[in-house]
């Protein structure tokens, strides 16, 4: 058997945020913030069918629970808006053990293509209303080794292209 990258992406785009400090989602229930690293302006090959978004992060919510949910936005008619209802990803931890939610997230839409240049960008939402010291941390790993760390940061890195 034989592996081999595949060929057709057309207009590939890439980006890889390096982050120096943390960021916490909402602690109100539909509350959204934008996910650092995930936004760009991307327009399709004039051939192309579909556009691939993925995204790579880190996120935690150590101790405590979390509902989040993970929305692919577009920026058309002067408003940023949600692509497709039917694309929202969901990330629903529990656990009590000071390692049990700790997560490299690795999202990915297929959508239709478009015409022309368009801002993406990745929102994450609270679907429960959480203390401020419960929402998801992203980007930092806060213990390291069984250790406390505030140093410690992991790279968002975005992948765009059309088929």
């Amino acid at each position: 058997m034989t592996f081999g990258l595949q060929t057709g992406y057309d207009h590939l785009y890439h980006k890889r945020t390096t982050h120096t400090s943390a960021q916490t989602t909402s602690t109100t229930a539909g509350g959204t913030v934008v996910l650092l690293g995930s936004q760009a302006t991307y327009e399709p090959s004039s051939s192309a069918s579909k556009v691939v978004y993925e995204i790579n992060f880190y996120g935690e919510r150590t101790d405590y629970a979390h509902n989040s949910y993970f929305l692919l936005e577009h920026y058309t008619s002067g408003t940023w808006s949600e692509i497709n209802s039917a694309n929202v990803r969901s990330s629903i931890n529990s656990g009590s053990a000071v390692q049990s939610n700790r997560n490299a997230y690795h999202l990915r839409w297929i959508v239709p293509t478009w015409s022309g240049a368009r801002d993406l960008r990745i929102s994450v939402g609270s679907r429960v209303s959480r203390p401020t010291n419960q929402q998801l941390t992203l980007h930092q790993l806060t213990q390291w080794n069984g250790n406390n760390s505030s140093t410690d940061f992991a790279d968002t890195c975005l992948i765009i292209y059309s088929t």
